[in-house]
């Protein structure tokens, strides 16, 4: 019988989980801007509070990466094959919780209403005052906007050339400004009304 080493066989595991927990969220960006998540061990279900819908419970939904290492790789599964299987699992893993997140952002910014559907057509001032009026955005303490816009990458590109030309025209430009005093004063509030938690 071979011997056993419980406690490095444990500490081999959580580097290896570490590994697998930052790279999933190098993997995606959607992920990496999340600042915090929850863990839950228990339960078939859980209850988070939603912002004008009140208590919401739903089931977990499975995700998993099979892994098959065949008997003949075990004396060269190290190092930079190691590392490789390793980052294969957690883009497997990142691209199946992405999905889950952006599948639940439609899902939760269609129920708040706050959708702008384009129609096929291209992204246009009009359209996009009108996609920031339906949301709220937060602000940090010298007064710049700190809410994320998630976005393809290549509409994200386009977006940033609209705005070049966007920014020389003087009527958009006052009527975008406008409106961003407007959501600040809004956040303002927001934020002078919220009840403090002991």
């Amino acid at each position: 019988m071979l011997p056993d080493f419980p406690t490095s066989k444990s500490e081999i595991n959580k580097r290896l989980m570490l590994r697998v927990r930052l790279k999933t969220k190098e993997f995606s960006p959607l992920l990496a801007s999340m600042s915090s998540s929850v863990t839950q061990h228990e339960g078939t279900h859980h209850t988070y509070s939603q912002e004008g819908f009140g208590n919401v419970t739903e089931g977990f939904e499975r995700m998993q990466v099979p892994i098959e290492i065949p008997t003949a790789e075990f004396e060269s599964l190290f190092g930079e094959r190691l590392q490789k299987r390793i980052d294969d699992m957690a883009q497997a893993m990142a691209y199946q919780q992405s999905q889950l997140g952006y599948r639940k952002l439609d899902e939760v910014t269609r129920k708040a209403g706050m959708v702008t559907d384009a129609h096929g057509k291209p992204l246009d001032q009009e359209m996009y005052l009108e996609m920031l009026e339906k949301v709220q955005i937060g602000f940090d303490d010298s007064g710049r906007p700190t809410s994320t816009f998630i976005m393809h990458p290549d509409m994200a590109k386009a977006f940033a050339k609209q705005w070049e030309s966007w920014e020389k025209d003087p009527v958009f430009m006052k009527r975008h400004n406008e409106l961003m005093q407007l959501k600040k004063e809004e956040f303002r509030d927001r934020e002078s009304n919220r009840k403090l938690v002991d």
